[in-house]
């Protein structure tokens, strides 16, 4: 990754952690884990809580009553928040990057499941509901792309971290 590639993506990793302190109204905590699997080449890490979840989140401080699919898709759009003034970047440019580094994001708010790879996404109601919201996500390790924004040098690789 190219310095300016890494600082965002290190941004956007510490977003899912602010998102899960700052949106949850959880009494309970934050609960992280992750672990390297060098074997597999793969990094996994986990952020949950026991919150109001991401469409009561959005029914709250923006008056929308959005499906319960709509809501976990809204999160990763470009430019929504629930916050005032700026944010909303982070859970996009995150899941550009899982994307092209062929890794996966998993993502449950109550009796939602979105699951994004590298070839798309999908959606699916859960029979027995997670009461509040987890995020997880797997990194290749092994990945020798080089990353960069498209306004860098374009020389520096084939793969490309949209901005």
């Amino acid at each position: 990754m190219t310095e300016r590639v890494l600082k965002e993506f290190r941004r956007n990793i510490l977003e899912l952690y602010s998102n899960a302190s700052e949106h949850s109204d959880t009494q309970h905590g934050i609960f992280v884990c992750g672990q390297h699997y060098p074997r597999k080449e793969e990094l996994i890490f986990l952020v949950a809580d026991l919150g109001i979840g991401i469409s009561e989140r959005i029914k709250k401080d923006l008056g929308k009553n959005l499906p319960l699919e709509e809501s976990l898709r809204w999160a990763f759009q470009r430019g929504n928040t629930t916050r005032k003034g700026a944010g909303g970047q982070g859970l996009k440019l995150l899941k550009e990057a899982i994307r092209l580094n062929k890794g996966s994001i998993q993502f449950v708010s109550y009796s939602g499941y979105l699951s994004i790879k590298e070839k798309g996404e999908s959606f699916k109601l859960l029979e027995y509901p997670f009461p509040g919201t987890a995020v997880c996500i797997k990194f290749r390790t092994n990945d020798n792309s080089i990353y960069y924004f498209k306004d860098e040098l374009g020389s520096m690789g084939s793969e490309n971290y949209e901005n």
